[in-house]
């Protein structure tokens, strides 16, 4: 099942509410791999985090995902959007240590729940030892093309 790029805010309210919600989740559960590119990536962890740069109000935004993963935060456009200080604001604000960062040519997958390998361009995996600011690691992923 691929869910592709549009609205976040309209993805977030079609996909990650109600029926749609309990469909994705029953059908990941039953082993049906699940994608999803820019607005289709950011909804489907439990925190949804919708960067300033992707709304229309300039604010950062946190809204209930789909769940499908657990204690990370994605963004997406990560390099083109410079939006890691983005992502770790969010990060530092709902107390998840792992973040991800995912470049517009590039592909993170996760199995069970974790980030096994990035395709394509770069995936950056951000890490907070402890949430200062100043206490973080960024991995970028290996490639595997």
């Amino acid at each position: 099942m691929f869910i592709g790029g549009g609205n976040t805010e309209k993805y977030h309210h079609y996909y990650a509410t109600g029926r749609f919600k309990d469909l994705l989740i029953n059908c990941y559960e039953n082993g049906v791999p699940i994608a999803g590119n820019s607005a289709g990536a950011l909804i489907l962890p439990e925190i949804c985090l919708i960067s300033p740069l992707d709304n229309e109000q300039s604010v950062m935004l946190f809204k209930q995902g789909v769940g499908l993963l657990s204690n990370v935060l994605i963004s997406v456009h990560y390099t083109e959007w410079s939006d890691q200080s983005n992502l770790l604001e969010g990060m530092r604000t709902k107390k998840v240590k792992r973040g991800i960062g995912i470049d517009e040519q590039a592909c993170a997958v996760f199995i069970n729940g974790q980030l096994a390998y990035a395709l394509g361009e770069s995936v950056h995996e951000v890490i907070f030892e402890d949430f200062d600011p100043d206490q973080y690691t960024i991995v970028k992923g290996q490639s595997h093309k």
